[in-house]
């Protein structure tokens, strides 16, 4: 089936880049493949709870997603190199797991 990608929106700004690009990313997939959703369409918790619980891999650029994603016993990776991702992961033993994105 392929993977589903869903974005979250950090702020205001991210939000309005999101919802700009959701129809142009989503016109670039085949028609049977998942399509791409912003995080603001689960609308309750047990909702964004399944769908990290199904995820093949979380990539986060922000710490709550990572959290939800560990807590799902999901693997993740961090792509920032934050203290606070590096202080989580370290504490999981899963420091190895945060890539630079600059590189």
């Amino acid at each position: 089936h392929g993977y589903q990608v869903v974005l979250q929106a950090v702020d205001a700004d991210s939000r309005e880049t999101h919802a700009a690009q959701l129809g142009l990313l989503n016109a670039m997939l085949d028609a049977d493949a998942p399509r791409v959703v912003t995080h603001d369409e689960y609308h309750d918790w047990a909702a964004v709870s399944d769908l990290y619980g199904r995820a093949s891999v979380s990539l986060n650029s922000r710490l709550h997603s990572g959290v939800l994603a560990a807590g799902s016993l999901r693997p993740l990776v961090y792509l920032s190199t934050n203290a606070k991702y590096l202080d989580f992961m370290s504490s999981i033993g899963m420091q190895a797991y945060i890539v630079d994105p600059s590189r």
